[in-house]
């Protein structure tokens, strides 16, 4: 015991004496117990004003865990609704639907209700480290509806079509892993939930609130959420119009890489590294050829709502002695208009006309996309070349280093000095070449992508992948034939809307007049004023008598579609032409660079490789060895001729092949 070795007393002594900001401050500390923080500090300064004077030049601040908790509250103010709302902007754009991200989205709602009971359930208070855990409760809750919603629409893409068994199917083949998502999570914070040691008042809650709120969202992911999909897929049903244009996926998600380069190159002055897929991407939203061509689209549907075209409505007023000498007054209306069959077919002409222009937007694309590959994998190719060049130049360098030393002592005579000089001047000036070739390459690279950008394409691979080789009818669903083909509906159409010219034009008129004076009618004398009104109603045919003129239009239009028929034929012959063509030139330049790639290059670097150990070892001269180092260059630009040959075929066959 302690009074065993010292005495145990209470006695006044000296006060230490705390400063802060140049004025003293006296420090009264407590811990709290079984409640939260806020609450305590809230009585506490409740009591404290009502109970406490103090004197003048006294003042009571509170500090410790409350001044972090404050600080905390005020930064989850911010770091809760910005995580929501990237949370919302995630989920459209993994969607592409806001109806959808919605859906998913009311899981945070109902998952912190769980989160909340949870912690009425357990006792405990709401604390900076629950907060959190509904941080991270919110973006584990939506996965299972990513999940859930996900496979609905692969389903509805996959052709099932009925609301009911897509949702009983699509819920029944992702049950297991809604449930092992939960599942998961829930177990990997169970420890951390029952956890008694050190960190434990930080982790319970956490753990607690992501526990707690993965129960009800698992239950709202298994039966509300597919409530909610039937009820917004029958709000809004789906609507199918056959079309016999092949649309192109939507480019948002992919564009959205893209666009944040072109932030940081507008901010930076700098070239950005593109990948091909984002190129197209951006030259698709932003090509000025691709522009006009949507815009052609564009104002040929507008003129779809000019295929009922009626001439201007005649109207006539007439006063004067019209009937007697009394002064009348008549009215009329009259409106001409043709027969239905007339404005069906201007219809079926100016659509025959809109899907034609759609079809030359694709085509504009189809040459982009063919050019943009081309100078992509040629940008590449020249890399490569530029980086041999570069290694060469090294080579070449450190040889006439040597040769010049070897030279200034006499050791070999001016013309092995000289060619070492030529070899080194060569070089360099091929690789001035290929730098004044790339840059013009990128720059047509970049003005094809977006006006005033500056691209360069991503380093990777040099060879370009075939997608699949074309068969005989590929070339039917070319867009060329496609337009060609659209062009012959269009003349068609056009030869229907002149036909139909020769019908009749009908008119409806209505009159309305006055017959002042005395009129006898059925044997009765009857006296009428301005105020007595007699109507009728005319119908009337304008008959084209002279129709010589109508006619020469139909026969032109016969012309034109018999033409248009031709270059269809002629069209298409020409595809058929080219695949064979296309394929003999692929089969040629795969066999030559297999060579390459099987021997060539390896006897490149073999040649290059021991010339250089012979020359070091004095077994061959050095103009031998310029000889072998040259033919090793040699062997390998032929290897990128074969290259770009191969990558010229590749890139057309795959745009014959509209891929």
């Amino acid at each position: 015991p302690l009074q065993q070795v010292a005495e145990v007393s209470i006695k006044t002594g000296p006060s230490q004496i705390q400063r802060e900001n140049a004025q003293r401050r006296i420090s009264v500390g407590f811990n709290v117990r079984g409640r939260d923080v806020e609450s305590i500090v809230n009585e506490v300064q409740q009591k404290v004003e009502k109970g406490l004077k103090l004197p003048a030049g006294y003042y009571i601040t509170y500090g410790g865990q409350f001044e972090n908790l404050r600080a905390a509250k005020r930064r989850l103010s911010i770091a809760v609704p910005v995580s929501l709302l990237l949370i919302l902007m995630m989920l459209h754009f993994a969607f592409g639907s806001l109806k959808q991200g919605l859906l998913v989205y009311s899981a945070i709602p109902l998952s912190a209700i769980g989160g909340v009971f949870a912690l009425l359930i357990r006792g405990m208070p709401f604390s900076i480290s629950a907060g959190i855990g509904f941080i991270a409760l919110f973006g584990v809750a939506v996965l299972n509806g990513i999940v859930l919603i996900t496979e609905f629409n692969q389903l509805k893409q996959a052709g099932v079509r009925d609301i009911k068994e897509r949702v009983l199917k699509g819920t029944r083949i992702r049950l297991r892993p809604v449930l092992m998502t939960a599942a998961v999570a829930s177990l990997g914070f169970l420890p951390m939930a029952l956890s008694n040691g050190a960190g434990a008042e930080v982790q319970r809650p956490l753990a607690t609130v992501v526990i707690g709120g993965l129960v009800t969202a698992t239950l709202l992911t298994l039966f509300v959420l597919p409530v909610l999909y039937m009820w917004s897929e029958r709000a809004a049903p789906l609507v199918t119009k056959p079309h016999p244009i092949r649309k192109r996926p939507k480019i948002k998600k992919r564009l959205l890489p893209v666009l944040f380069f072109l932030l940081v190159q507008d901010w930076a002055g700098a070239q950005v590294p593109v990948t091909l897929q984002a190129a197209l991407d951006t030259a698709y939203a932003q090509n000025l050829s691709v522009q006009a061509a949507r815009l052609k689209t564009g104002a040929s549907r507008a003129l779809e709502g000019s295929a009922i075209d009626l001439p201007l409505t005649s109207t006539i007023l007439e006063y004067g002695s019209i009937n007697s000498a009394y002064g009348d007054t008549r009215l009329g209306i009259t409106q001409s208009f043709s027969f239905p069959v007339v404005y069906k077919r201007q219809r079926a002409l100016l659509e025959a006309q809109t899907k034609s222009y759609q079809l030359n937007e694709e085509e504009v694309k189809l040459r982009l996309r063919k050019e943009i590959a081309s100078l992509y994998y040629q940008i590449l190719l020249m890399q490569e070349e530029r980086d041999l060049l570069m290694q060469s130049d090294s080579l070449f360098a450190a040889s006439l280093q040597k040769q010049e030393q070897r030279f200034r002592v006499g050791d070999i005579n001016i013309v092995q000095k000289t060619a070492a000089e030529t070899q080194r001047m060569q070089i360099a000036n091929q690789l001035q070449q290929l730098d004044a070739d790339l840059a013009a390459l990128q720059v047509r690279f970049s003005s094809l992508i977006r006006a005033g950008g500056s691209f360069v394409p991503v380093r990777g691979s040099v060879k370009a992948v075939l997608l699949a080789l074309p068969d005989t009818a590929v070339a039917v669903n070319h867009p060329l034939l496609r337009t060609r083909q659209q062009q012959q509906q269009v003349a068609r159409s056009e030869l229907e809307v002149q036909r139909s010219k020769l019908l009749p034009q009908l008119s409806l008129g209505y009159v309305n007049q006055s017959f002042r004076g005395v009129q006898n009618v059925d044997g009765v004398e009857k006296h009428y004023t301005a105020r007595d009104r007699f109507s009728s109603v005319l119908a009337g045919v304008d008959i084209p008598i002279f129709a010589r003129a109508q006619k020469a239009r139909i026969t032109a239009g016969r012309y034109q579609l018999d033409l248009s028929q031709v270059e269809y034929q002629e069209t298409l012959r020409q595809l058929q032409a080219q695949r064979e063509e296309l394929l003999l030139q692929y089969r040629k330049a795969e066999k030559q660079l297999l060579y390459y790639e099987q021997y060539a290059l390896k006897q490149a670097r073999i040649l290059r490789e021991h010339s250089t150990l012979q020359l070091s070892s004095g077994d061959i001269s050095y103009l031998e060895w310029m000889m072998l180092v040259h033919q090793s260059i040699q062997l390998q630009a032929g290897y990128f001729a074969a290259l770009n040959a191969w990558n010229a075929t590749v890139i057309e066959l795959n745009a014959y092949a509209d891929n």
